[in-house]
């Protein structure tokens, strides 16, 4: 979905009454919430905007939410997707499922993930069973190369039914993931944990070069701060 650069439409000031009804969505959507993370991710008193924006062929819309200069949560379609910024930084707090580290390069790109390529623990198993419903946003991560959210999307079936051995179909239809531009729109961090192994598409060396499917191509060094400005607007265009 943000496989292109961002198309600004519209940008206002969240009022109270919006601040509340989208913490709403979020306590109803998203199944492992806390008052306090709610809170922490949705402060009362800090200014939240709300860009409105085009994607795609300019025919579709987003609303990309913001708080100090970091997108944290998209809606489309009436569904609320964290960004990986805010899996990041909540990862206790995200219905997550697994995939091989071969299939990680193919989320960045856009890819959706197949049931083919899901790969569970018994552990984790237990979990996706109670939370995950189709409709609703989950996390993908690679344990093999790092345990962060590399992707974020919309469930197309139960955890149960894709534990019953599906072979074909789509488990998860990617909506963002680490890469592309709406995580370029933020601080351009690095996934927090330390990575075994990354794709070949993402080499750890000092200073790397991001261009995703011929867009704008991005720099950012190995710690994950930006060159040039830091507005908002200079992140989008």
């Amino acid at each position: 979905m943000f496989q292109q650069p961002l198309r600004v439409k519209s940008e206002v000031i969240l009022k109270g009454s919006d601040r509340k009804r989208l913490r709403g969505d979020l306590q109803r959507q998203w199944p492992l919430t806390t008052t306090d993370m709610l809170k922490s991710l949705i402060p009362s008193r800090a200014e939240i905007l709300l860009y409105r924006v085009a994607v795609g062929s300019g025919r579709e819309y987003v609303n990309v939410y913001f708080h100090q200069l970091q997108p944290i949560v998209f809606e489309h379609n009436g569904i609320v997707y964290p960004t990986v910024y805010t899996a990041w930084r909540f990862s206790n707090n995200m219905t997550i499922v697994t995939t091989w580290s071969a299939r990680a390069s193919d989320l960045m790109r856009g890819g959706d993930l197949p049931l083919q390529s899901l790969h569970f623990s018994s552990d984790e198993q237990q979990k996706m069973c109670q939370y995950i419903q189709p409709g609703r946003s989950c996390c993908i991560a690679s344990p093999e190369t790092n345990k962060s959210a590399i992707a974020v999307g919309q469930a197309c079936l139960t955890a149960s039914r894709m534990i019953q051995g599906v072979a074909k179909g789509t488990a998860v239809i990617t909506m963002h993931s680490y890469g592309d531009h709406l995580w370029a729109a933020g601080c351009k961090g690095q996934p927090p944990w330390i990575m075994t192994r990354l794709p070949t598409s993402l080499k750890d060396v000092k200073e790397k070069e991001l261009t995703i499917k011929g867009s704008k191509t991005y720099k950012s060094r190995r710690d994950g701060s930006s060159y040039g400005k830091t507005t908002l607007a200079n992140r989008i265009f």
